[in-house]
């Protein structure tokens, strides 16, 4: 039963509600689950997570990309290491609040070659089993921030590069046969039984395969004997 879930989207789109909700569900159905969010998920990835929003505060001065793509993925490995990968081998369900997606969408465009050799030597075959893409569009971000003071340096770049940003993301999912988007009309409980419903009918095609995979071995050993 183990799988990998992630939710990606800009900030705003209701990743962390969908999520919440949806490790809910999950759990109730029977299903053992738990959640994990990036970057963070662990101490060491909160601290992470706080050096790269506000490097002019901490430091006062700004980080390079590169060095932001190396922090991210440091965190992201701690919470494989730590939350992840042991959760899996536990046979549980594990839904990720975002993933490397996220890194390459919010890194700028001049580095992109760099992120994914990063992915590539960090990550090596570790893939999510399906990711859930909440979407949203540019009226309704500036809707939903509302008044919440001052950007930290990440949000400052989805204002400059909302419509790239969320265009790789489409882009992402579209080239991903293990996706689906997750329209912003919807509200957080029709996501998560849309997403609910998609997920139990891959565990059900895997039972199927599996089922089949061991009557081929028994057939196999019949027609050795």
């Amino acid at each position: 039963m183990a799988k990998l879930i992630v939710a990606e989207g800009l900030d705003f789109a209701g990743k962390s509600s969908f999520v919440e909700k949806f490790v809910e569900k999950l759990n109730k159905s029977g299903y053992p689950a738990i959640h994990t969010y990036e970057p963070g998920g662990t101490n060491f990835g909160n601290e992470i997570s706080k050096i790269t929003k506000y490097p002019r505060r901490l430091f006062d001065q700004d980080l390079s990309e590169l060095t932001k793509i190396t922090l991210f993925n440091a965190s992201r490995i701690e919470n494989l290491e730590k939350i992840i990968l042991p959760a899996l081998a536990e046979d549980k369900i594990v839904v990720v609040d975002r993933f490397w997606w996220t890194t390459l969408v919010y890194a700028d465009p001049s580095i992109e070659k760099e992120v994914m050799q990063l992915h590539k030597i960090l990550q090596g075959d570790i893939r999510a089993d399906f990711t859930f893409l909440c979407d949203i569009d540019y009226s309704t971000f500036i809707e939903r921030r509302g008044f919440r003071g001052n950007c930290d340096e990440i949000e400052d770049s989805l204002f400059q590069r909302f419509d790239l940003m969320r265009s790789r993301y489409l882009d992402l999912a579209d080239k991903d046969s293990n996706s689906m988007v997750l329209s912003q009309s919807l509200s957080v409980d029709e996501k998560v039984m849309v997403a609910y419903t998609r997920l139990r009918r891959r565990l059900s095609d895997d039972r199927r395969r599996t089922a089949a995979r061991k009557a081929d071995n028994v057939r196999s050993e019949f027609a050795r004997a």
